[in-house]
């Protein structure tokens, strides 16, 4: 146990330091946390700049209805660890009434056992490391710890992870905003019409044909640079 609980250690060590794929780093950070608590049904949900959560990894794709029916309804253990920065377990999702749209779910799918525990860096909630399983009560107080132990070192790679998506996110709004004023300058060279117009047109005809804003810009621009 004490190997792969260091070996999680330098799996971090070795992507701060080295660099790396990111994903890959996540993904072999949770897969080791799924060995040590004994669980192999785990997931990473992660929370955006405005707090909208997606699972970034998982151990196996059966945990993602488990994941998502707590993001659609805006209430389960994953959601509430982050949002209370607190741990929360489930010994029995039958009996459960915390969240009934989530143990629903997991009965449905024969999970009885849940446990739910933040990723917090610098006393901030990114989101929460989460694992479940088929026993009853299968989160005892020793693979609690054992499992907040593995996610101080998930949250540090989610911090990455959440510093890359938005940097991504941002360029993104930026090349948008870019292609869309120079779209606006096109329709301004070719009819004269203020910058208002040329947006008014550009949104006209975006909700006209159901496009984006975005794509209709690179089209005036395209067809201005031919």
């Amino acid at each position: 146990m004490d190997e792969r609980l260091a070996r999680t250690v330098d799996v971090l060590a070795g992507f701060v330091n080295r660099g790396g794929d990111l994903e890959d780093t996540l993904d072999e950070l949770l897969g080791l946390g799924g060995t040590i608590v004994g669980s192999e049904m785990a997931s990473l949900t992660i929370r955006d700049q405005h707090g909208t959560p997606t699972t970034a990894v998982w151990t196996t794709p059966s945990v993602l209805p488990l994941d998502e029916v707590q993001y659609d309804h805006d209430s389960g253990p994953c959601l509430d660890a982050a949002k209370l920065h607190t741990a929360f377990r489930v010994d029995d999702t039958e009996t459960d009434e915390r969240w009934p749209e989530y143990a629903s779910l997991a009965v449905a799918r024969g999970v009885f056992s849940s446990l739910s525990v933040p990723l917090i860096i610098g006393g901030e909630s990114l989101g929460s490391a989460n694992f479940y399983d088929q026993a009853l009560g299968f989160f005892t107080p020793e693979r609690v710890r054992l499992a907040e132990v593995v996610t101080a070192q998930c949250s540090i790679a989610a911090h990455y992870w959440s510093v890359a998506r938005e940097a991504t996110t941002l360029a993104a709004a930026l090349e948008s905003r870019a292609t869309i004023e120079q779209a606006k300058g096109v329709i301004m060279a070719t009819t004269g019409c203020s910058p208002d117009d040329a947006f008014a047109l550009l949104r006209d005809q975006s909700q006209s044909e159901n496009r984006k804003l975005r794509e209709i810009a690179a089209e005036v621009v395209t067809r201005q640079k031919r």
